[in-house]
């Protein structure tokens, strides 16, 4: 992680909530589309070093050293000195380097220990008690799966994921039947995956609030 793809990052982040926010009167979906985007596009830096986003850094250092190299002066370091400032930066660099690897790494962990937990849940799970079964025909959503960890419905599963209720659940037929098609929204809108990229993006940077605020 360099300093210049962190602010090429935070620049994307910040444009993206800022238009996001800019547009808080359109539809969810919309607004949703947005943030996914704008996170994908994070990720994606990388490999889009191309792009032509200029940051105010290098205009920064030229305004600095111009007017020197305008006048024709040379400016001389003392010998060793440059030598010195170069393995000083390479060490500062690696020990930034290090502890963005251990953070990320960190998260990458804890995600892939909540994936696995999920995949856990859902090989342990049962079909649904009958109500459940009718709440889910009710409104054309897939077979339900039925899980006594659970307090409330949720969807579980990346590229095949599956509605788990829980096992034990004296809710009506009408409040079911609402928190079904609430979870068959977030199924039909694949909002695992976009949960998953948003989690990729919080591990690779970790340290940026607003990578935290988007995936909020």
């Amino acid at each position: 992680m360099t300093l210049d793809l962190a602010l090429r990052a935070a620049v994307m982040l910040g444009g993206t909530l800022v238009l996001v926010r800019l547009l808080r009167s359109a539809p969810a979906g919309t607004r949703r589309d947005l943030l996914t985007a704008g996170g994908l596009l994070t990720l994606l830096l990388p490999l889009l070093e191309g792009l032509p986003i200029e940051l105010p850094i290098q205009p920064l250092v030229a305004s600095v050293v111009g007017p020197a190299g305008a006048a024709g002066v040379a400016l001389q370091e003392p010998a060793g000195q440059g030598t010195q400032a170069s393995t000083l930066t390479v060490s500062v660099q690696a020990v930034v380097g290090a502890v963005w690897g251990l953070g990320a790494i960190a998260f990458i962990a804890r995600l892939a220990r909540a994936h696995w937990l999920a995949h856990r849940l859902l090989a342990t799970a049962t079909p649904a008690d009958p109500t459940w079964r009718q709440a889910a025909e009710a409104i054309d959503a897939p077979p339900v799966l039925a899980h006594p960890q659970l307090t409330t419905p949720v969807v579980v599963g990346l590229w095949h994921p599956h509605i788990v209720v829980p096992s034990k659940s004296d809710w009506p037929l009408p409040r079911r039947t609402r928190a079904l098609r609430h979870e068959q929204a977030h199924r039909a809108a694949r909002d695992n995956v976009r949960q998953l990229l948003l989690e990729l993006l919080c591990a690779a940077y970790w340290f940026n609030p607003l990578a935290w605020t988007l995936a909020r």
